[in-house]
């Protein structure tokens, strides 16, 4: 796969952030992204469900460490939601909360789609 081939998912990622950040290594970028998709898939399950019962310290601290994550990925956008869903929990707004949960699961749907599309580099 190719940085240009990789474009197509700039609604997703910041593309060129991440190709800096793995040094130009498309296939270490996607390697990345196919970690990420694995590894945050139970914390956005456990976020869900401390959003639906209001355990907002459970949120604030699934939310903050998905924010990592997904910065550290280049995946901005999911990254500035999670923090909206730390932010909400901080202020204990479970109707935000859970909103912007549902937000975060939708963004986070699109990011797997796009990672497990049969023309995504697997290794």
């Amino acid at each position: 796969m190719s940085t240009s081939s990789l474009e197509r998912y700039s609604d997703v990622l910041d593309v060129d952030d991440l190709m800096n950040r793995c040094m130009g290594n498309i296939d270490f970028a996607c390697r990345v992204l196919q970690i990420l998709s694995e590894r945050c898939a139970a914390d956005i399950d456990g976020l869900e469900q401390a959003a639906a019962s209001s355990n907002f310290d459970q949120i604030y601290h699934i939310s903050h460490r998905l924010k990592g994550a997904f910065a550290n990925a280049s995946a901005k956008h999911m990254s500035q939601l999670a923090d909206e869903v730390c932010a909400a929990s901080q202020s204990r707004n479970g109707y935000e909360s859970l909103e912007k949960t549902q937000a975060l699961r939708e963004e986070w749907e699109s990011f797997v789609t796009m990672v497990h599309t049969k023309d995504f580099p697997h290794f």
